[in-house]
């Protein structure tokens, strides 16, 4: 995307389109809309940015807004930021290496040295020189370079655990018939709580979906043999996909779309994935569930947001990983209560900038999306009791009101909570000598 006006998409990428001689909007990528009374997308009517932003709030999934009017260019996020806006000198991509004359940034590259123990950018921040990231649930203005969050504005209600349960059920299976009305939906799954809310919400889809897990012997069986019988169940179509050596070419282009900002456990299985391009699914994935599961709260009923919480992701923390943690934190308005604040982070900082750059490099093989990139959802979820928020039960609580028979399936053990008896010094320290065997 250029100032002048140029948009280059792909051909297999979903737009939504309207365009007459005053002004263009364009909606690329997977959304849906969470008004539960529409239909469809419409466009037409809108006029103004001020509609533009509106209708963006309504809108849920991995997609762009772009809106052009005047010769003036805005460029709009989802919820997560999880499609990626990378932009610089008046132009923006969702890749970095598709912006005119991008290189290297040293003195963020030698300060924060990136591998898998510290693999993500916070705030704005990336490692070339005058490149910044487009915040999640932020309008940018190409002409201006000017930012300015869209949501959220104020600090949303209170609601009992049922009621909340009930509307985000209703939210979930809004979304589903949604992305099943697009295309062939493809859902992955594993034995934990993220993915088997998502199939729940396709409880009435179970004929026209098709689900998969991904197999190799570093993954626990549970995570292979749950899904299995999950399938058996609900009478799911189910591939078990055995994890293969990657192909130079498809690293290759994985790496270019990603700008090399998705490393890991995503980048190790992208040409096993590539099994699934042929179809130009849909993918669901269980990214962005931990809105549900208190991730970054420093307690289980904290009064005040700590920037330590979020930092306390990284092993090495320089200025440039500091500065964005306060950058971002400074974006959010006052008023909102400290769970709320925290839910977005994780939302905004632990999704768009950690997760985005992997799912952005993945619609290589599919259109990939969540039921969790939700605006409305993390309202809903915000607005439970606190007690609600902790852990991870309300996954379990959803996936059994939407499916009792799948809800209400075994699950995998997290294995990973040993860990936390295990003081975060000596953790990090351990990390520090792994990263330098590396």
């Amino acid at each position: 995307m250029k100032s002048e006006n140029f948009l280059f998409a792909h051909d297999d990428l979903q737009i939504h389109t309207h365009t007459d001689e005053k002004r263009t909007i364009a909606i690329l990528g997977v959304a849906v809309d969470e008004r539960l009374c529409s239909k469809k997308i419409e466009l037409d009517a809108i006029r103004t940015i001020d509609e533009a932003i509106q209708h963006t709030i309504n809108l849920a999934g991995y997609y762009v807004v772009v809106f052009s009017i005047n010769g003036t260019d805005h460029i709009l996020t989802d919820p997560g930021g999880m499609m990626g806006v990378y932009y610089k000198d008046g132009e923006a991509s969702s890749s970095i290496n598709l912006l005119k004359d991008v290189r290297r940034d040293s003195t963020i590259t030698d300060s924060f040295h990136f591998r898998d123990t510290d693999d993500w950018y916070t705030g704005s921040t990336t490692p070339f020189v005058h490149v910044k990231y487009l915040l999640a649930n932020h309008v940018l203005n190409l002409e201006t370079n000017k930012v300015q969050r869209f949501w959220p504005t104020f600090d949303c209600g209170e609601i009992s655990h049922h009621e909340g349960v009930q509307r985000c059920c209703e939210i979930l299976k809004h979304a589903a018939n949604k992305y099943v009305e697009m295309g062939e939906v493809l859902v992955s799954l594993t034995g934990g709580r993220d993915s088997r809310v998502n199939l729940a919400s396709m409880v009435d889809h179970s004929k026209s979906i098709t689900t998969f897990t991904l197999s190799s012997p570093k993954i626990k069986n549970c995570d292979i043999e749950i899904p299995k019988s999950l399938a058996a169940l609900t009478k799911v179509n189910h591939l078990v996909i055995p994890i293969e050596e990657n192909d130079i070419d498809t690293l290759n282009l994985y790496d270019e779309i990603s700008g090399g900002l998705a490393i890991g456990a995503r980048r190790e299985v992208a040409s096993t994935c590539k099994q699934l391009s042929d179809k130009n699914y849909i993918h669901i994935s269980g990214n962005l569930g931990a809105i549900t599961k208190s991730f970054f709260w420093h307690n289980k009923n904290p009064k005040s947001v700590k920037v330590s919480a979020l930092l306390k992701e990284f092993i090495a923390k320089p200025p440039c990983i500091i500065d964005g943690a306060n950058e971002w934190l400074k974006t959010v308005p006052t008023g909102l209560r400290p769970t709320f604040v925290y839910n977005l982070m994780y939302l905004e900082q632990r999704g768009g900038r950690w997760m985005g750059p992997g799912e952005n490099a993945s619609s290589l093989f599919y259109q990939p999306t969540s039921l969790f990139c939700s605006r409305r959802l993390t309202e809903i979820a915000c607005s439970m009791p606190t007690q609600t928020q902790v852990g991870g039960q309300l996954l379990e609580d959803l996936a059994s009101a939407l499916w009792p028979e799948v809800g209400e399936h075994s699950y995998c053990k997290n294995t990973r909570g040993v860990t936390s008896f295990i003081p975060r010094g000596l953790k990090n320290f351990a990390k520090k000598k792994l990263a330098r065997l590396k």
